[in-house]
């Protein structure tokens, strides 16, 4: 089968999604979705496989150390051949840099960490600067960091998720416009199934337990930057 008619035959076989926060349900069930997806090629596979494990909040290797998981999300771009996938990821991580720098902040870090790896991105020499600035000083660029920084402020885990939730969501839907039938609309596809699967099975009372537990640790001094940050997404 060509590549072309390979994307084109799987793409067209899984059903259209709606509006985020109006999903009761999945578009396609886990079972079929990854029966269909059999019909990537060996190699596509094991690139979606790797993107999720690094990017889907319950992969994260709770053991793993911080600069661990740079290292593995540096080496996964690098192996990527396609510009958007390479932004797909990197924007997922620097979204992690910024959630987990919140967090830290918002529970007593006078300062960013210097001792170890800080974060992964662009941005992070940037937060260092502006590390006591309100979303520092990247509210005109990431609006919705502000949003996320009185979630942490009330200790809204609910409001939180729906915030970090939308903005993965909809930088998603911006970056696969005019990508129908290739290897880069599967992949978006199945990064935005696991967004309707993981808020369809939201348990909010659960959420805020963790929500708890990763303040608890932090403020123990045991807190992972992006482990911690996983629970968020």
């Amino acid at each position: 089968m060509g590549e072309a008619n390979r994307y084109v035959m799987l793409m067209s076989s899984l059903p259209h999604y709606g509006p985020l926060f109006a999903a009761m349900q999945l578009p396609i069930s886990e079972i079929k979705l990854r029966r269909r997806l059999k019909l990537l090629a060996p190699e596509d596979q094991q690139k979606l496989a790797m993107i999720e494990d690094l990017l889907q909040w319950d992969h994260i290797d709770s053991g793993q150390t911080d600069a661990e998981l740079i290292e593995r999300a540096k080496h996964i771009v690098d192996g990527l051949d396609d510009g958007l996938l390479r932004q797909v990821v990197i924007s997922r991580m620097e979204q992690r840099t910024f959630v987990a720098a919140l967090r830290r902040r918002r529970h007593g870090a006078s300062s960013p960490p210097e001792a170890e790896t800080f974060g992964y991105g662009r941005w992070v020499k940037l937060i260092c600067r502006n590390w006591h600035a309100p979303a520092f000083g990247l509210e005109r660029a990431f609006p919705w960091l502000l949003d996320a920084e009185h979630c942490l402020s009330e200790d809204d885990a609910v409001g939180l998720e729906r915030v970090l939730l939308q903005e993965v969501w909809t930088n998603l839907g911006r970056l696969s416009h005019g990508h129908y039938f290739d290897f880069a609309a599967v992949v978006m596809y199945v990064l935005r199934w696991n967004i309707i699967d993981r808020w369809t099975r939201y348990d909010s009372s659960e959420a805020k337990e963790r929500f708890e537990e990763l303040v608890t640790k932090t403020l123990a001094g045991h807190d992972s930057m992006f482990v911690g940050e996983a629970s968020h997404g």
